[in-house]
């Protein structure tokens, strides 16, 4: 009987009115249940019962049906508001570097190779003059591809990046 709830949230995340709508398509059964509370066992209440688990009902096969596009919209517009795809996008990172064509990533490796092989978050950030979110991010990223080694140091407890071949 609350379906509608999840087509209100699938709104919320995707940023689209069609579901919107649909949430208060869905709820009408429900409200319309909750506005004239029914007596139990008559005739009335039967057929807001059996609207309510028609719209339930529907609900569920909607949701199987409509779930790739849904899955895609969440998808593209958690890709917008993701703060590495803006920066990439942001036409300024690429036209303050001399290389125009340098990745985030080439930007790390090259300053990891200035840096003896080896990175902090900060010290990335001072010598890319990326912002420290998105450093992490792709450090993250390369350490999961094996490119870097992800160390602790032992007396500031900051996190080292190392990079074999590179120092």
């Amino acid at each position: 009987m609350l379906n509608w709830v999840a087509w209100i949230h699938v709104g919320i995340k995707t940023k689209s009115k069609y579901f919107y709508i649909l949430g208060l398509i869905y709820a009408i059964p429900f409200l319309l249940y909750l506005l004239f509370d029914p007596k139990p066992g008559t005739q009335f209440e039967d057929s807001l019962m059996t609207l309510c688990m028609i719209s339930w009902i529907a609900g569920i096969v909607h949701t199987q049906h409509e779930k790739k596009t849904i899955n895609q919209q969440i998808y593209s517009e958690s890709i917008q508001s993701d703060p590495m795809v803006e920066f990439i996008n942001n036409s300024s990172f690429q036209s303050s570097k001399k290389d125009k064509g340098m990745t985030v990533e080439t930007a790390l490796l090259k300053a990891a190779s200035e840096n003896n092989g080896q990175l902090t978050i900060a010290k990335a950030a001072l010598l890319t003059s990326l912002p420290t979110d998105i450093i992490q991010q792709e450090l993250n990223k390369l350490s999961d591809k094996g490119v870097a080694v992800v160390d602790v140091d032992e007396n500031s407890g900051h996190m080292i990046y190392r990079f074999p071949g590179l120092g």
